[in-house]
Order: C-alpha cells, then structure tokens, then sequence
C-alpha cells in the first residue's frame, strides 16, 4: 500500500463476503456482514465554516430525537445534584425566622449532601459528554446507536473524560493568567505595547479561545493517549482560520437564537417551552460544530464507538 487509510469500514481481506473495520493503523476484529453498504468515513466531513454548520444543523434535524433524550437524562442529573446540594444547604442553617436571620452550622448530613451533589454533577458530566459525542458520531457516519449504548460508552471513559477536562479548565485558566498581565504590560509601555497587546488579543480570541473550545468535543471521543490540548492548540498555530471560522460562525448563529429565545420567552406559559426549545436548538448545534471541527484537524476517534453502530 503507497499510503495508509484513513479509519473505516472496507472489504475483509480475509473473509470478502464481510467488511471489516479499519482503525488508522491496523485491522480490528470487529466485522459486518455485506448487507448494506459501509457507513460513510471522512468524505462526511465538512470542508468549510458555512458547510461545518449547514451540516450541523442537517445532523441535529435526523437525530434530534435521540440528542434530546441524552440531554433530557443529563438534565434529569444536573437537576438532582442541585436537589441535594439545596437540601444541604437548608439543613446547614437554624432559627431562620429570628430576627437576627439565620445562623449556619455545621451539619454533618448537609455536608454529605453537598458532597453527594458534587459527585453527582461531576458524574454527569463526565459520562453524558462523552454519550453525547458518541451519539453525534454515530449519526455523522450514518448509522444508528441506542440511547443506553453511548451512556454505557460514556460510563466506561468517564475517568478519562474527567482528566482530561479538568486539564482542558485549567488551560484556560492559564491562557487568562498569561493574556491578562501581558495586556496591561503593553498597555503601560506606550504606543508599541498596545500595538502589542492588541496582536495578543487578537491571537487570543481568533485562535486560542476557539482552538480550546473544539478541544471540549476531543475530551469526550478521542482514544487513551491522544493529546487533544496539544493537538486543538497545534491546529490553531497552523491554521486558525479553519479553527476561527466555524466557531464564530455557530457563535454568531447561537447569539441570534438567543435574541430570539428572549423574544419568545415574553409568551405567556408557551414562551417557557420555546425558549427551552430554541436553547435545546442552539446548544445542541454549536456542539455538533465543534464535533465537526475536531474532525476536520484530524482529530481521532476511539474505535470503541465504532462498535456501537450495530454494523460491528
């Protein structure tokens, strides 16, 4: 072979009346019988900003469905930790109708509580992300996976999506702590520092910002060993138009369905619900984009999800 595939599905050199997926480097042992043909690879990948979210949108509209039942689980989880972290926070005070308000103590329940919430919201995020992610690809590829199957893809990567993560949060805690101080630098300096500080600005919002925000969708779907900081961040040095263009694009698209939301949430009862629609809408998109541009760096995917399609 002159040149190495990338990752999918092809004919079985061992058995032709099979396919068989390819990683990226090597033959896996997962196989498909040649009922239909193999689920779409990389030529699904969008090749512009306009076309990443016209796709995003496209995606989103096949397989709402399922995207919002992850999302409404997730919710379901987010809503519970924060029961019990309000629940703890009621038991940790006394005598609230006294004069003097009420007085926090320490409750050894309402810790617990506290605690129990903390896990719990880390939990979901840790595992729905990933689901979510996966859910995204498999309808990218074409295929179909159940609700359960990403949740348990999310279940057994939650420990590195939790690491990587927490990485990816104090990343961009850095990139504040080095902008900031080197901004008002220049500033002090004159003429030539502020030339200076609004180069670093500008790199700052048309490079890392967007660069670090791609890197969330690498968090969920890139295999164990993949350094998706270094690489989203590599992306950007190389080329930041690519990593800019369809994240102010979708930033400018989630900013005027924000608008709208506004505007329709001025309904009395029925505005509730749209708004939650059009925040459902708008989020679900904007990650679909960077789901999108994590691929269009060459962004790998664990092979794992691959197995869920139910074509492995």
């Amino acid at each position: 072979m002159s040149s190495t595939p990338e990752a999918g599905w092809f004919d079985d050199p061992e058995h032709p009346s099979q396919y068989r997926y390819w990683d990226g480097n090597e033959w896996t042992a997962h196989r498909s019988p040649k009922q239909s043909p193999p689920p779409p690879t990389s030529s699904s990948i969008p090749t512009s900003a306009t076309e990443t979210v016209s796709a995003a949108f496209t995606l989103f509209g096949q397989h709402w469905v399922s995207l919002l039942g992850l999302a409404a689980i997730a919710m379901l989880g987010f809503a519970a930790a924060a029961v019990a972290f309000v629940i703890g926070l009621i038991l940790s005070f006394e005598n609230p109708n006294t004069l003097t308000g009420p007085d926090f103590v320490f409750s050894p329940i309402g810790v617990v509580l506290w605690i129990v919430a903390a896990v719990g919201y880390l939990g979901v995020f840790a595992v729905m992300g990933p689901a979510f992610q996966a859910r995204i690809e498999a309808g990218r590829i074409g295929q179909s996976t159940s609700v359960g199957a990403c949740i348990g893809f999310g279940t057994r990567n939650w420990k590195r999506t939790l690491w990587r993560s927490i990485l990816l949060m104090l990343t961009f805690f850095a990139s504040y702590l080095v902008l900031i101080p080197l901004v008002l630098l220049g500033i002090v300096l004159g003429a030539l520092g502020v030339f200076v500080a609004i180069v670093l600005g500008f790199a700052w919002f048309v490079a890392v910002i967007p660069a670090l925000t791609l890197a969330t969708a690498g968090v969920g779907i890139a295999p164990t060993g993949a350094n998706v900081i270094s690489q989203a961040l590599s992306a950007a040095r190389k080329d930041w138009a690519l990593v800019s263009g369809a994240f102010y694009l979708a930033y400018l698209l989630v900013i005027g369905l924000g608008i709208a939301s506004a505007v329709v949430g001025l309904i009395p009862i029925l505005g509730i619900f749209a708004n939650l629609a059009i925040s459902f809408v708008s989020y679900t998109v904007f990650v679909i984009v960077q789901h999108f541009q994590w691929l269009r760096i060459g962004g790998e995917v664990d092979p794992a999800i691959a197995e869920m399609t139910g074509t492995a």
